[in-house]
């Protein structure tokens, strides 16, 4: 390699630039090996053995390189793999021509707090005590833990309500988006979410599962900004495009996640109440386990 002199009057060639998915997962720390570990082994070498030769084919200047040639200009500023990468929207032709109305994220939802003071919660003046939400991977928004405003790291909490769609500025592309339940309404979330309320007749579950499809999730990677970063903001977000299911599969969806909402709750009543039998039929609660309990929780 050579370190290029701006000064000299060189142009930069075309560079060859490839995104691994399998080489750097098959280094796990655990101590103990795993059955996985052998067939993720092979995986990365073969992904070795793929990227060599086609970079020895990138540099006898064979065609079959041209998705992996990214050309000088595209990174005169700097080195981004995201050249490399398709755009955003390459689906949304293929929406059209099957009938499909297209649509952006920003004209089906908009962010609560843009601007609203509403449900924001000063941290520096305020004395209560507030439960943060987690939104998990698979979709799904939990209790996270329970803290007293003063304390929080963060300038500004923000209230979320049922039926919101809260997305994470970190993970989102992970899946973690989510519809707030009922139990969760007034739960608390950082500004490393953004908090939405449908704007139009969609329902908020028909456009959580459109976000969360691989598609959706690929096309915010895209929008997002900087090197290896995969932060996606409102202000790229509200660019997704998206297509609008027609009505009867609208319904579909809605009937079937009311469905199975319903399932969950039952089967989390049933699980209290297996517990409750426990401590009622066994003696297995009281307030001194509680309590000792308490006094050796960690600290945040």
């Amino acid at each position: 390699m050579e370190k290029r002199e701006p000064s000299r009057g060189q142009d930069q060639p075309p560079v060859f630039m490839y995104y691994c998915t399998a080489v750097g997962v098959d280094d796990s720390p655990r101590q103990r090996v795993l059955p996985i570990d052998e067939q993720r082994r092979k995986e990365a070498d073969a992904e070795i053995a793929r990227v060599i030769k086609l970079y020895n084919d990138f540099r006898e200047g064979n065609s079959n390189t041209k998705k992996w040639t990214v050309p000088g200009e595209a990174i005169s500023d700097r080195m981004d793999v995201k050249a490399v990468l398709p755009k955003p929207g390459t689906r949304t032709p293929k929406w059209k021509r099957c009938g499909f109305t297209v649509t952006t994220l920003g004209d089906l939802i908009e962010p609560v707090y843009d601007g609203r003071p509403k449900d924001v919660i000063d941290t520096a003046t305020s004395s209560d005590t507030f439960t943060h939400l987690r939104v998990r991977y698979d979709g799904f928004a939990e209790s996270g833990d329970e803290i007293d405003a003063a304390d929080s790291n963060y300038r500004q909490l923000y209230v979320v309500r049922a039926g919101d769609l809260v997305i994470s500025h970190i993970n989102a592309i992970h899946g973690a988006v989510a519809v707030i339940p009922a139990e969760l309404d007034g739960h608390m979330v950082t500004n490393e979410y953004t908090v939405c309320r449908p704007t139009s007749d969609i329902d908020v579950r028909v456009i959580w599962s459109l976000v969360r499809s691989p598609i959706a999730r690929a096309d915010m990677l895209l929008l997002s900004t900087g090197i290896g970063r995969t932060r996606i903001d409102w202000d790229q977000a509200y660019k997704l495009e998206l297509p609008l299911p027609n009505a009867e599969v609208q319904a579909e969806i809605v009937a079937t996640i009311s469905q199975a909402e319903e399932a969950e709750r039952a089967a989390q009543e049933m699980r209290r109440g297996a517990q409750r039998r426990v401590h009622d039929e066994l003696l297995m609660d009281s307030p001194g386990a509680r309590d000792l309990i308490a006094a050796f929780k960690p600290p945040r």
